[in-house]
């Protein structure tokens, strides 16, 4: 995955759950939700607003603590919102 930008993983419809990591890759080791947000806004164009809904389903430091089917029905209704076919 490291290959690939954030815009071509969000463009692709990647799960939410696999941006976070591609993120925290990137860090190698702890992301705060503030650090996600910025990432998707600078660099996928995700609205901070839009893409905060999805932080609900996250602890402080990014690791799930809901079912990964509802964080991604929420994640590909916002894509789906965008304009995406995700």
């Amino acid at each position: 995955m490291s290959s690939s930008s954030l815009r071509e993983l969000v463009d692709s419809g990647a799960p939410f759950i696999d941006l976070v990591e591609f993120i925290r890759s990137r860090k190698q080791g702890r992301v705060t939700p503030f650090e996600v947000l910025a990432a998707l806004q600078n660099e996928a164009m995700v609205s901070f607003v839009d893409a905060r809904d999805v932080l609900e389903y996250f602890d402080s430091e990014m690791h799930p603590i809901a079912d990964t089917d509802a964080i991604q029905r929420r994640w590909a209704a916002i894509l789906a919102a965008r304009g995406g076919s995700f």
